[in-house]
């Protein structure tokens, strides 16, 4: 009866100070004033279906793949497999994990064992000593404990602000993730307009130098209204076509070698084989209706940004636990005998049971100034977070409104070159009479150029946009596939 008292009166301050380890000083987690930020649809919004359905309606997982575009699925794969980029996240954040293990590590028990041996000499001397001494013998075995208790939820404070962090880590991934992808279509994008561009020139160069023969073949006969001006404009004009496929040339080992590099491999030199190569675009389909403003929760740089707030609210926490006192409980279980093969025998076991209650009386005010940062921090994250939100707003915003504006752009251009073609060739055939100036030729050819690389350019413009808004609308990008290649990549 009376050990049954002793142990009761010894377990229930114990069990009393396990009930206040649950307690924490952690302020409650608020984002009402982000949600109201994205509570509403955008103004873009070409449809007027509820939202709840649109939500529904919205899948982004592989977006890229319903072009049915071989090469872009390859590219994509290649990516996720070798891009540095991307591997460079994955161990930042096996990084985040590590640190959290190591947090979570330090809210349990910590037990060390020990084990050594000593041999000490013992012996008088004095007048008439023999110089005998006694030899003793000794070892000791030692099991040692100690378990900080987690008053007032400082550890678990911590522990979660690692988890937090550890989540805007992966959120960080994604978003690279996303980011590489976006970069690796936009390459192919950029690279496929590239040769466009120079196949286009290309062509402009052979019309021009028709242009150039007859002018100088008119020259040559003494035609009237025939000059030497004439032939100088017309040779001008073919340089200046010869210049751009230099230019375009170029554009297209440039985007060549922004693509190796997203790939995960040195540059290589695009040939003339390949730059004959025009790699044509898929259709696309640029227009997105019925998107919720809810679907930003999706995004991953607003998640990371998120769980950094998150993680500041609960470094709040930590720091005013800081200002309490921390208990220590210590024990220790130790075997000590002279005779080895007896060191394991219950007869020679001691123990002890210690607690240590410990705080800071004085620092000059330093824990409560830790105390008055970490909430500004919280502050200063929480104004970050609602100001990505409202950049992201923006961001969708503007990429829906040039899905919309460069569509109807792309039709206006389409009539624009078909206008420009037109006047070309009946400028060149007036020209052939005799019933019209050269320099209304060398006009009409410029224009049919212009409207040609206007027309590409824009196409480019339409994808860029495209890529945008699915960057701006976030989502989960990568299917079971995907997601294979990434982490072989790991």
């Amino acid at each position: 009866m009376l050990n049954r008292v002793r142990w009761s009166s010894f377990l229930y301050p114990v069990f009393c100070l396990v009930l206040l380890s649950a307690c924490t000083l952690t302020p409650e987690y608020n984002r009402s004033q982000v949600d109201a930020l994205v509570s509403q649809s955008f103004v873009q919004n070409r449809d007027n279906q509820s939202l709840v359905t649109a939500a529904k309606q919205v899948d982004f997982k592989a977006w890229w793949k319903q072009f049915n575009d071989p090469l872009i699925n390859d590219l994509v794969n290649q990516a996720l497999s070798h891009n540095y980029d991307i591997k460079l996240a994955l161990a930042n954040l096996e990084e985040a994990e590590a640190v959290l293990r190591s947090t979570t590590g330090d809210r349990w028990p910590k037990v060390d064992l020990s084990l050594s041996g000593n041999r000490r000499h013992f012996g008088v001397a004095g007048p008439g000593f023999s110089g005998q001494r006694d030899l003793v013998t000794s070892y000791e075995s030692a099991l040692a404990f100690s378990w900080q208790l987690d008053l007032l939820g400082r550890l678990r404070s911590a522990q979660n602000a690692a988890a937090a962090d550890f989540q805007a880590s992966a959120a960080d991934r994604d978003g690279l993730l996303q980011t590489v992808i976006a970069n690796v279509i936009r390459q192919r994008v950029a690279l496929a307009i590239a040769k466009q561009r120079l196949h286009v020139t290309e062509q402009i160069v052979a019309s021009r130098q028709r242009t150039l023969d007859t002018v100088e073949r008119r020259y040559q006969r003494g035609v009237i209204n025939s000059s030497a001006v004439d032939v100088r404009l017309a040779r001008s004009d073919l340089y200046a076509a010869l210049s751009r496929v230099t230019e375009f040339t170029l554009n297209v080992n440039l985007a060549q070698h922004a693509l190796d590099i997203l790939l995960g491999k040195p540059p290589q030199l695009v040939s003339a084989t390949e730059q004959q190569h025009l790699n044509p675009l898929p259709t696309l389909n640029a227009e997105i209706s019925g998107v919720p403003a809810q679907l930003l929760d999706q995004r991953p740089d607003l998640q990371a940004s998120e769980f950094r707030t998150i993680a500041s609210n609960e470094r709040i926490g930590v720091a005013i636990a800081n200002l309490y006192p921390d208990l220590v409980l210590t024990g220790r279980l130790s075997l000590n005998e002279g005779n080895l093969s007896r060191l394991f025998s219950l007869d020679n076991l001691i123990a002890s049971v210690a607690g240590e209650l410990a705080t800071t009386l004085f620092q000059g005010g330093k824990l409560r100034a830790e105390v008055d940062a970490a909430k500004a921090r919280l502050k200063a994250q929480a104004s970050r977070y609602a100001n990505n939100v409202l950049l992201a707003i923006r961001e969708v915003e503007d990429a829906l409104a040039r899905n919309h504006y460069l569509s109807k752009r792309i039709v206006e251009i389409e009539q624009q070159l078909k206008e420009s073609r037109l006047a070309e060739s009946l400028s060149q055939q007036r020209y052939g009479r005799g019933i019209e100036t050269l320099l209304t030729v060398l006009e009409a050819e410029r224009r049919r150029q212009d409207a040609e690389d206007l027309m590409l350019l824009v196409e480019q413009q339409r994808w860029d946009a495209y890529i945008d808004l699915q960057l701006a609308l976030g989502g989960q990008w990568l299917d079971d596939t995907s997601l294979k290649l990434t982490q072989a990549a790991q």
